[in-house]
């Protein structure tokens, strides 16, 4: 199981289930929803062997899970993703809430969009929490501001700009 990419494939399926979502027809609202449901239970579940197979103890104080690929080469930059104790919590914690976070807007206008930007900041954030280069995790962490933009901006309370 440690030679499955593990972290990259919690990065990579929320993106996949966005990219699903956003060719469904909009007047079909229901099965983006769905998709974004099968989609975050699936990262729910694949953050479960994060939880089980990670040793504790002060003898394995080291990042656990890791992956290093070269990304851009040219710039020195590597796609390099680990895992530590707390980050370990902050993974699995996103990947419990973000499908929590669908079910309870079941009924939110716009469904669609709402489930494919969902989808789009659990990438992302999974994705900050896991990074292991400066530029990937900078990378990561703007790219998550602009699904919570558009999520604030459009579901958000009060003067909401979208929507």
């Amino acid at each position: 199981m440690h030679d499955f990419p593990l972290l990259t494939a919690l990065i990579l399926v929320p993106f996949a289930g966005a990219a699903i979502a956003a060719l469904v027809p909009r007047r079909h609202p229901e099965i983006a929803r769905v998709v974004g449901y099968a989609t975050s239970v699936v990262v729910a579940g694949m953050a479960v062997p994060l939880l089980t197979d990670f040793e504790t103890g002060a003898e394995v104080a080291r990042y656990q899970f890791t992956e290093s690929h070269s990304w851009i080469g040219a710039l020195g930059m590597r796609w390099t993703l680990g895992i530590d104790g707390i980050s370990l919590f902050m993974v699995a914690l996103t990947a419990l809430l973000i499908p929590i976070g669908l079910l309870a807007s079941a009924k939110v206008e716009n469904a669609k969009a709402f489930t494919i930007w969902m989808l789009a900041l659990e990438g992302a954030v999974i994705g900050v929490f896991s990074s292991l280069d400066l530029m990937m995790f900078f990378i990561f962490f703007e790219f998550s501001l602009i699904p919570m933009y558009f999520l604030i901006a459009g579901w958000g309370h009060g003067g909401r700009q979208i929507g």
